[in-house]
C-alpha cells in the first residue's frame, strides 16, 4: 500500500503510485550509500553498497531534494531520517541523484519514503530491513545481467539471457510506454544484443514459437522489438496480433511489428480498425508510417466507418485516436464522414467532430459552426471529390486546376494527396514548378515529408 504525502497541482493523484524502481536506480547508480542524512542534505555513510566511498565519509546530498524538503517539513527539529542514496558523478565530480530511479529512499515512521517526479511516496509495509533485503537481490540481479552481457555470442548466451528476462520480468501490467513499458532489466539486455547474430535470431524466434505462456510471448515480443530483429521476423510475430492472445501480448505485437516494418504493420492492422476492437486505441497508434514512406489509403475507408461506429462517452479516447489519425492521413473522403459525425444530436460528439475537421483543414470557419461548415463542403465538394491521376499529365492538370479554384483548406487538402502516391511524378512537378503554384506547393510539402529522390531534394 502506498500513500501519496505531496504533490504539486498538476500531479495524477487518482494513478497509483509508482513501487520503487530498484532495478534503474541499481544499474544507474555509480555510488549506492547507506546512512543518515540531516536537514543540510549531509549524509553520514555507515555502509557502501557500491562505489569508492568508506564507511565514515560525509557526502552531500542537494538540501534541494524533493523528499529532503518534505520530510524536513514533517520533523523540523533534529532532522535525520536513515536513507539509502542512489548516486551518479556530475561533470563537475560531484554526486547527484540517479535520473531515471529513485534517487534517494528514506526511512521515517514505519514507512519508505521515495520520490517521482512532483510526488512523495509514503510506502506502507516496506520496512528497512525488507527494502535492504529487496536491494541486495537488485545488485545481485545486476551483476548476473552484466555476467550474462560479457560473455561471447552464441545460442548458448542467448538462450541464458532470454532465461534471465523471463525470470525477472516485473509482474505488474505491461505499461503503455516504450522506454519502461518492457522493465529496465529487458531494456539493458536488448542493448546488449543489438545486430543480433543469426544464432541470436533464430534463439528467440524458436523460443516465441515454443512458447505457451502470455507473459513469455510478451517478454520475447518486446525483446524482438527492442533490439530489433530482422524484418524477416515480421512473419513469426505478426500472428500474436489476433484476438486470442491476451492483451499485453497483443500490445506488444503491435509495436513490435511497427518497429520492424511500419508499413507492413499498417496492412497487418487494418483488420482490426473497427468498432468491436478492444484494443482498438493501440491498433489506431499503430497506423502512422516512417517518415518517407507513401501515405496507404486502404486506411481511409476503416476509418471513416470508424467515425459513425464508436460513440458514447466510454469511447472517447478510441475516438481521440481516431480523430488523430483523421487529422494525420487528412484525405479529402474524411470531410462527409465528420460532417456526418458532426450532425448528431449529441452536442459533445459534434464539437470534438467539428474540432477534428477544423484541425484537419485549417478551414477560417468557426468550429462550432456546423452550417458553414456544411457549406463549404457543398461548395468545393466537385474539387474534394473527383478523383486525380496523378501519374498521367491530364490528371496532373485537373488537379492544378482544381487547387487554383479552391480556397486554403481545399488547397491543403489537395497537396496531400501527393503523400498518397507511392511513385512521385517528379518530371511533371518539376516541369511545372516554375509557372504553376499548385506544382511549387505540392514540391515543397513532398520535401517536407522526405518523399523526393534525392537528386531532386
Amino acid at each position: 500500500m502506498a500513500v501519496i504525502v505531496a504533490s504539486v497541482a498538476t500531479a495524477v493523484a487518482l494513478s497509483p503510485p509508482p513501487a520503487f524502481d530498484l532495478d534503474s536506480s541499481v544499474g544507474e547508480a555509480e555510488q549506492i550509500l547507506v546512512g543518515s542524512v540531516d536537514e543540510d542534505g549531509l549524509l553520514s555513510v555507515s555502509e557502501v553498497v557500491a562505489g569508492p566511498v568508506k564507511v565514515g565519509d560525509r557526502v552531500q546530498i542537494s538540501k534541494e531534494s524533493i523528499i529532503l524538503r518534505e520530510l524536513r517539513a514533517q520533523a523540523p527539529a533534529g532532522f535525520r531520517v536513515d536513507v539509502v542514496a542512489f548516486l551518479k558523478i556530475d561533470k563537475s565530480g560531484k554526486p547527484a541523484s540517479v535520473p531515471n530511479g529513485n534517487g534517494l529512499v528514506g526511512f521515517k515512521d514505519g514507512m519508505a519514503w521515495s520520490h517521482r517526479g512532483s510526488m512523495v511516496i509514503g510506502n506502507l509495509g516496506i520496512t528497512r530491513q525488507q527494502f535492504m533485503e529487496d536491494l541486495r537481490l537488485a545488485r545481485i540481479a545486476r551483476e548476473e545481467r552484466e555476467g550474462l552481457l560479457a560473455l561471447p555470442r552464441s545460442a548458448t548466451r542467448t538462450a541464458k539471457i532470454i532465461e534471465f528476462a523471463l525470470k525477472h520480468d516485473p509482474d505488474a501490467k505491461h505499461q503503455r510506454v516504450w522506454s519502461e513499458g518492457a522493465g529496465y532489466h529487458l531494456n539493458s539486455l536488448a542493448v546488449g544484443l543489438k545486430d543480433p547474430s543469426l544464432e541470436d535470431h533464430a534463439e528467440i524466434l524458436d523460443c516465441l514459437k515454443r512458447s505457451s505462456a502470455g507473459k513469455s510471448q510478451r517478454v520475447l515480443i518486446d525483446l524482438a522489438r527492442l533490439i530489433p530483429l530482422a524484418p524477416e521476423s515480421f512473419d513469426a510475430i505478426s500472428p500474436f496480433l489476433g484476438r486470442a492472445h491476451g492483451s499485453e501480448v497483443r500490445y506488444a505485437a503491435i509495436w513490435a511489428l511497427v518497429r520492424l516494418d511500419s508499413a507492413r504493420a499498417i496492412e497487418a492492422l487494418l483488420p482490426f480498425v473497427e468498432g468491436s476492437e478492444p484494443q482498438l486505441f493501440d491498433v489506431l497508434g499503430g497506423l502512422e508510417p516512417e517518415s518517407g514512406g507513401s501515405l496507404n489509403s486502404a486506411v481511409i475507408p476503416p476509418l471513416s466507418r470508424l467515425a459513425t461506429e464508436i460513440k458514447g462517452a466510454d469511447k472517447m479516447n478510441e475516438e481521440g485516436a481516431l480523430f488523430n489519425r483523421m487529422i494525420y492521413y487528412a484525405h479529402p473522403k474524411f470531410v462527409p464522414a465528420l460532417l456526418d459525425r458532426a450532425s448528431s444530436s449529441d452536442r459533445l460528439l459534434s464539437v470534438r467532430a467539428l474540432h477534428a475537421l477544423k484541425e484537419m483543414t485549417g478551414a477560417d470557419i468557426p468550429a462550432d459552426d456546423l452550417d458553414s461548415w456544411r457549406a463549404w463542403w457543398k461548395r468545393f465538394k466537385p474539387e474534394l471529390s473527383a478523383g486525380y491521376d496523378l501519374t498521367s499529365e491530364s490528371g496532373c492538370a485537373a488537379w492544378s486546376k482544381a487547387w487554383a479554384h479552391g480556397d486554403p483548406a481545399v488547397r491543403k487538402l489537395l497537396v496531400q494527396l501527393w503523400l498518397y502516391e507511392k511513385e512521385i511524378n517528379v518530371a511533371w512537378l518539376a516541369a511545372a514548378a516554375g509557372a504553376d503554384p499548385a506544382a511549387s506547393r505540392a514540391l515543397a510539402e513532398l520535401r517536407r515529408w522526405d518523399r523526393l529522390p534525392a537528386e531532386r531534394r
